[in-house]
């Protein structure tokens, strides 16, 4: 009776190693999830804190290029005529060279200052019935001259005239 009680005994000692094998399973399982959540609670922040970075250096870069768009319309608009802008504009920016905004080179090149010579400002405008004021015997080849470097002032027309009166149409 002894042999049964053995193996009675033998098969209990075989289901206990059974049960700590499924414990040691469990227990590595275990280990595997912590480490996989450590290892996520470690490398979430840092793809966060990479985002930040990113995101700060596109925003200072974005800022800075509306900052340049900015202070290149301010001295095109500062300028004498369209030509000049667009001459001192394609200046500053081959200036940069590569530090310019990208694009900034071919829309530039894009640019037609003809389109834009048709309309005098106020300034020139003054100079030009100041100086029909000072040489009225010259009036016609002044109005001539004038016509031939600005064919699209049409405001001119109204000093054309012998009789037409000295002084620009009403802003609008």
């Amino acid at each position: 009776m002894t042999e049964p009680t053995d193996l009675t005994l033998e098969h209990e000692k075989i289901k206990i190693e059974q049960e700590k094998l499924k414990l040691e399973r469990e227990k590595l399982q275990l280990e595997r999830k912590k480490v996989y959540w450590t290892g996520a609670g470690v490398a979430i922040p840092l793809l966060i804190a990479a985002a930040s970075i990113l995101l700060g250096v596109y925003q200072l870069k974005k800022t800075a290029d509306d900052q340049f768009k900015q202070k290149l319309a301010e001295t095109i608009i500062q300028s004498t005529s369209p030509d000049e802008g667009l001459a001192r504009a394609t200046f500053i920016t081959e200036i940069l060279g590569d530090s310019a905004p990208r694009g900034i080179k071919q829309h530039l090149d894009k640019i037609d200052p003809g389109r834009f010579t048709t309309v005098r400002s106020a300034a020139s405008q003054k100079e030009l019935i100041k100086l029909l004021s000072e040489r009225p015997q010259q009036r016609r080849s002044i109005l001539h001259d004038w016509r031939a470097l600005f064919p699209g002032d049409e405001w001119i027309a109204t000093l054309e005239g012998d009789a037409a009166p000295l002084r620009a149409p009403a802003p609008q």
